[in-house]
Order: C-alpha cells, then structure tokens, then sequence
C-alpha cells in the first residue's frame, strides 16, 4: 500500500472541506433562505455568510452555527491515511 504524503492528505482534506460546504450551500438554496437570513440566524454578518459559501474557512462554531441556520447536522469523521 502506498503512502500519501502530507500534501497529498492536505489536499484530500480540503477536497472534503469544499464538498461539505458546497453541500450546506445547496441546502441554504433548497430551503429558500437568503445571506441575510443565514447571517441573522448564525449571528455573522452577510460578508461573513457569503466568505465561507465562497472559500469555505471557518471556525468550527462557525460551521455548526451555519449548518443549523440551513436546517443541517455536520459530522466530523476521522479516519487513517492510507
């Protein structure tokens, strides 16, 4: 079995990272809510919303409050490289 290296788990790790956030942004869509409403029921403000739709860094805080204000769970796995 080949071992990956640090870059490439990074990027495995980012890869995951975009697809959650893409997903909660499907989910902010599906349910009809604005950037105005997400910021309001996560209280951040729009710019903020719209940054983490965009580029997906966040806090985790940050990520648990926005998954709730779009109706979602988010589950953290981990599991070995290899």
């Amino acid at each position: 079995m080949e071992t990956r290296t640090g870059q490439q788990l990074a990027d495995a790790n980012l890869a995951n990272q975009s697809q959650m956030v893409d997903q909660l942004a499907v989910l902010r869509h599906e349910h009809g809510l604005t950037l105005e409403e997400v910021s309001r029921r996560c209280s951040a403000d729009a710019a903020e919303v719209l940054a983490f739709e965009r580029h997906g860094e966040a806090t985790a805080s940050f990520l648990r409050r926005y998954a709730a204000a779009v109706g979602a769970v988010v589950q953290f796995s981990v599991s070995p490289a290899g």
